[in-house]
């Protein structure tokens, strides 16, 4: 437990909306920069997802939750070969990111970029 303490740090709400910028800004990161991006952006995931569910005394809303179970599969889904899929892929990681960066926001759970 101590060691979890030591390593943590601070959630850093304009690196996600770096990230989600990169991958669903107007443009396309390159190819060489989708592995990264997507390793990012399955580790915003994680932590949102911790937040969302670390209040025992208080359900998710419906949805988040709905938004927490598209998270999972991408969780579970291995970065797929080829540009356009890994892409597509990474894409798809990163719009339940925006989702659920916006919800915990919306329910003050975490706050924005400019708080």
């Amino acid at each position: 437990m101590l060691e979890r303490v030591i390593a943590w740090s601070p959630l850093d709400v304009k690196a996600i909306f770096e990230d989600l910028s990169a991958v669903l800004g107007d443009q396309e990161p390159r190819p060489a920069e989708i592995p990264g991006l997507a390793t990012r952006l399955r580790g915003h995931l994680e932590r949102l997802s911790t937040i969302a569910v670390a209040d025992p005394r208080f359900c998710p809303l419906e949805e988040i939750q709905k938004t927490l179970r598209r998270g999972v599969a991408l969780q579970e889904s291995k970065l797929p070969g080829g540009h356009r899929h890994a892409l597509g892929h990474t894409r798809r990681i990163a719009g339940v990111v925006e989702d659920l960066v916006g919800q915990l926001i919306e329910t003050k759970q975490i706050k924005g970029p400019e708080d």
